[in-house]
């Protein structure tokens, strides 16, 4: 998902009976760690492959945020990344894990539509990059 609003907030559990009914069982939405705000996209992976094309149907062109004035429209695509092991894989060893970064901002998996925790990382974790803008 792209362009959903910089509040869109994951520990909402108004948030998390949506992914439930909706069948996720990973979600992650980038957050810029500095002003706690998402980066406006998001993945999810959902349990039944025949929701997905009614997922992006419903998301793709949303405007309506709950939690938001924004204007912005959603557009609902296929990740290059497929598949839970797939997401599981990409983010264990990604520096998002790591302890220094809070619960909310990093990648959620669900069972049954109840959180869960996420598998411990293989090896040890780089450190996060943060990065600082020029003045």
């Amino acid at each position: 998902m792209r362009l959903h609003p910089q509040i869109f907030d994951l520990d909402s559990e108004q948030e998390r009976v949506c992914w439930a009914l909706w069948s996720a069982v990973f979600v992650y939405i980038p957050t810029d760690f500095k002003t706690k705000l998402c980066m406006g996209y998001g993945f999810v992976n959902l349990t039944d492959g025949k929701n997905v094309q009614h997922f992006i149907e419903v998301f793709d062109g949303y405007s309506e945020w709950c939690h938001s004035s924004s204007s912005k429209v959603c557009k609902a695509i296929q990740s290059q990344t497929q598949g839970l092991a797939a997401n599981i894989e990409r983010y264990r060893n990604s520096p998002v894990m790591s302890d220094e970064v809070p619960e909310s901002f990093k990648p959620a998996l669900f069972v049954g539509g109840k959180q869960v925790p996420f598998p411990e990382p293989t090896k040890e974790l780089p450190r996060i990059q943060h990065r600082f803008q020029r003045q």
